[in-house]
């Protein structure tokens, strides 16, 4: 017996003098049926892959619309998988990174696989930073089909670099600091007032407020507060560094 074979067959009537005659065509789909149940097939497995994998997995549309998620996924952002799909991803994004992404969106670079680092909002209203390893799916036109994206969680690296960097430019500016406004402003810091500090350099008092004045000026302070978040996140940069 050979491969079996399917068929499409169309029969439709007309009606010449009075007379009913009955006309069809039969046209071979066999190849057609096969390309779709191996495409069916390939959906299957593909999902299978999206749901059992341990990688944090999101499948979007050309449009940034979800088409699938994994759980892995959806747990980082703080949902269930099926509140997410149908839903934009642009939607997870707040006002001002969703502008920064508009500026620098081409949508020839989403036809290439890339990998970018960017930032999500969860449900709890927490930042999340992920690096995303981004495949595109094109048709046999070379047109964008979907794209699947496996993500990384790496908010807490981002922290550490946010840390890094503030205390970089606090030590830049302490470093403009003459060495007597440095003394100062530890003591300033320590909560010591004009009088103690004035005692403790054995300087007036009224050289403490000009050295006072010029290290918040240079430091572009306001107030104490100003002055202990910048000496704080310099020790902190420090600290981080240290073995």
């Amino acid at each position: 017996m050979g491969p079996i074979r399917t068929f499409l067959s169309r029969i439709y009537a007309t009606k010449k003098r009075g007379k009913l005659t009955w006309n069809g065509t039969t046209q071979d789909i066999s190849e057609r049926e096969q390309i779709h149940t191996a495409l069916q097939e390939s959906k299957r497995k593909y999902r299978e892959i999206v749901e059992s994998a341990a990688d944090a997995i999101c499948v979007v549309s050309p449009t940034f619309f979800i088409l699938d998620i994994n759980e892995p996924a959806a747990k980082m952002l703080g949902y269930e998988a099926h509140e997410l799909i149908g839903t934009s991803i642009l939607e997870l994004k707040d006002a001002e990174s969703l502008k920064k992404a508009s500026r620098t969106s081409d949508q020839r670079n989403l036809k290439v696989a890339r990998v970018y680092e960017t930032n999500f909002r969860r449900r709890d209203g927490k930042e999340i930073w992920v690096i995303i390893s981004a495949c595109p799916l094109l048709d046999e036109n070379g047109d964008l089909v979907s794209t699947k994206g496996t993500m990384i969680e790496i908010t807490h690296r981002k922290q550490i670099e946010k840390v890094a960097r503030d205390a970089a430019i606090s030590k830049a500016k302490l470093e403009m600091l003459s060495t007597r406004e440095r003394f100062v402003l530890s003591h300033v810091v320590a909560g010591s007032k004009n009088r103690e500090i004035a005692m403790k350099l054995d300087i007036s008092e009224k050289t403490v407020e000009r050295h006072r004045a010029s290290l918040m000026k240079k430091l572009k302070a306001k107030s104490v507060v100003d002055l202990v978040r910048i000496s704080v996140i310099a020790e902190a940069g420090d600290s981080e560094s240290s073995p």
